[in-house]
């Protein structure tokens, strides 16, 4: 039952996390994609440190900031008596470890809606479509091994599937696939009796894993578990390229993007929202 509750909550947040960041990116749509993450690392950057100032001990920190800074100026200033400068440096270094007693338990909190958001933005940004030509492979992994020969795929004509490659021992089965057309695509999935249709599209939000483990889910959110699990299928993915975003013509991960983008945000948004960090 504690299971069950555990996948519901986790469907739950990820339902909430899809639709918001689909909300957030779908004015963007058919701009360059660096436009659309700038923009919503932007927001989160500031709606992060808005939720750090209401869970911090916010009068606590900015008194420790004080005496760090304090502390800091008497190990400058009596830098040649000793005696002074190693009681400023205990203090500085009593002080250091309470501001961080004060500010974790606020950025565990926060982590929480940090890390969904960045999974979302991952089947957006951190995977791109085939291209023609280029190959990916398709693998699922069974819970029951004895179905591995009960196992088949077909595919759209756009799609060029290599035969099935068995793993018994592992429960693992694998196809290579190779794109023909720059089009979206589609592959059926058999196992037994139950089957399972899965589009390969040309850009936006793409799903490179789908699993039934919820810490997987939570990494890479997906549709379609359950139904895969009920064909005894624990874990299917397909090993889209790496995406990246491009700036003036430059190649950028887009995990750099985004952690550089919402830090500025939130550093510019503190002097207004009055937020010690």
């Amino acid at each position: 039952r504690g299971l069950v509750t555990l996948n519901s909550l986790i469907d739950a947040l990820n339902t909430g996390a899809s639709a918001l960041v689909g909300l957030l990116l779908k004015p963007f749509m058919g701009f360059s994609p660096f436009l659309g993450l700038f923009v919503v690392s932007a927001l989160a950057g500031v709606v992060l440190l808005y939720l750090y100032g209401k869970v911090s001990a916010q009068k606590k920190i900015r008194v420790l900031k004080r005496e760090i800074l304090a502390n800091l100026q008497d190990v400058l200033l009596f830098r040649h008596d000793v005696g002074i400068m190693l009681r400023a440096q205990l203090r500085l270094f009593k002080c250091s470890g309470l501001y961080f007693a004060y500010a974790f338990p606020a950025l565990i909190v926060l982590m929480i809606p940090c890390l969904l958001v960045l999974a979302q933005l991952n089947l957006y940004f951190g995977v791109r479509a085939l291209q023609p030509g280029e190959t990916a492979m398709l693998k699922i992994k069974l819970s029951s091994p004895a179905k591995i020969r009960e196992v088949s795929l077909e595919s759209s004509p756009g799609l060029e599937v290599s035969p099935a490659v068995r793993s018994p021992a592992d429960g693992e089965v694998a196809w290579r696939v190779r794109a023909l057309e720059p089009v979206a695509g589609w592959y059926r999935l058999q196992v037994g009796n139950g089957q399972v249709r899965r589009n390969l599209g040309t850009g936006g939000k793409l799903e490179p894993v789908v699993s039934h483990s919820w810490l997987e889910r939570l990494m890479y959110p997906a549709s379609g578990w359950r139904e895969l699990s009920a064909m005894a299928v624990d874990e299917l993915s397909f090993s889209y390229p790496a995406g990246e975003v491009s700036f003036m013509g430059i190649g950028l991960n887009w995990i750099l993007v985004f952690f550089v983008v919402s830090l500025l945000a939130g550093l510019v948004a503190s002097r207004f929202l009055k937020v010690e960090i």
